[in-house]
């Protein structure tokens, strides 16, 4: 469901440039969509993953998964 909706948002960001007037309303709304999309795609993904893993490998493919958190603790912003 989730890539359908990726999909739909990038279709209407691509009908968006034929747009003579409301462009950047349609581009903006098609950015949502496409980001509601990402968002319920990526979980699914992750599940599907793990479930499709062998047995005793579920470790090595969950560390493999994206985490922006770890990412952002590992790297953290340095201020001043």
């Amino acid at each position: 469901m989730g890539l359908g909706i990726m999909i739909t948002g990038v279709i209407m960001v691509i009908l968006a440039v034929d747009l003579s007037e409301g462009g950047i309303i349609f581009t903006v709304i098609s950015q949502l969509f496409t980001g509601f999309g990402i968002g319920l795609a990526q979980p699914t993904t992750g599940a599907i993953a793990l479930q499709q893993a062998k047995s005793g490998e579920e470790g090595e493919i969950s560390t493999s998964l994206p985490n922006q958190s770890l990412e952002r603790n590992r790297n953290p912003k340095k201020c001043c």
